[in-house]
């Protein structure tokens, strides 16, 4: 649980940090997310995906999640919200006026991301919020839900259900994924990382896919496409030199995999930040 202010029931956080770190948590908050300034990778329930100036999130109660920057950024600006959906009371979102507010806190139990032009719309409302009187803010957080939940949005995770992570499952898992991008260049073996887990492989190959939701390899995969993404948008290398970094030594098969996750060649996806 997070505690919030004696003012008001919900929080409000403005961070301005150097590096973020991989931390992965659950909560009983829902937490809206929108990144200022930095790169890097946020991880949903079994989604990985590429955040950047713009970036809001909708993550639901008790679903994992994470971010985490790219090594060469220095600065990671981003205002978070957590709030209980009973904040302004249990019956508020039964009323008929915000079923759509129902239906989006519903929704965010696989995770929501938003466009990035409603994004550059609400920003100066949701960094002036905190400078309104208690009451004010709460209804302007309010009416910022309802405005969200009359756009679409983009779900993230496939799946909206997640074993609650006790504190031992939450440090293997770091320690799994820590080992996984720190060899991202190399072969990442089931029996490897069975063994930094502390497991034999075929009950770590349960355990994985129970609190991630997909399998090793498809998400070794996508912190591959993740990482390829965060170095395209550097522009330093080449599209093959990246591939390779990424632990992908046959450029037809990169190709074929970022297309699948992004539905846009890796050069295509590269001229969007490197005209």
């Amino acid at each position: 649980m997070v505690p919030t202010p004696a003012e008001q029931s919900w929080l409000l956080r403005h961070y301005d940090q150097p590096q973020v770190v991989f931390d992965w948590h659950v909560h009983d908050e829902f937490e809206l997310i929108l990144i200022h300034e930095g790169h890097g990778q946020y991880f949903v329930g079994d989604s990985i995906n590429v955040f950047g100036p713009d970036e809001l999130v909708l993550f639901g109660v008790q679903l994992p999640h994470t971010l985490k920057s790219d090594p060469a950024v220095q600065r990671v600006r981003q205002s978070v919200i957590q709030f209980k959906s009973d904040f302004l009371g249990s019956n508020l979102l039964q009323h008929p006026e915000f079923y759509k507010l129902r239906k989006m806190l519903q929704r965010s139990g696989s995770g929501i991301r938003f466009d990035r032009k409603l994004a550059n719309e609400l920003r100066p409302r949701i960094i002036n919020i905190d400078q309104l009187p208690p009451g004010h803010r709460t209804v302007e957080l309010l009416s910022l839900l309802v405005t969200l939940a009359e756009s679409s949005g983009t779900n993230l995770s496939h799946s909206d259900s997640f074993p609650s992570s006790s504190n031992k499952t939450k440090e293997r898992i770091q320690r799994v994924v820590a080992y996984i991008e720190a060899n991202l260049a190399n072969e990442v073996s089931l029996d490897n990382v069975a063994t930094i887990a502390n497991m034999s492989p075929t009950a770590f190959s349960r355990f994985f896919h129970q609190e991630m939701g997909t399998t090793l390899t498809d998400y070794v995969n996508g912190m591959r496409i993740a990482a390829a993404k965060g170095l395209l948008r550097e522009a330093d290398s080449s599209i093959a030199h990246i591939a390779k970094r990424v632990g992908y030594h046959n450029i037809s098969n990169f190709n074929r995999q970022f297309k699948a996750r992004s539905n846009m060649s890796p050069r295509a996806y590269s001229s969007q930040f490197n005209k």
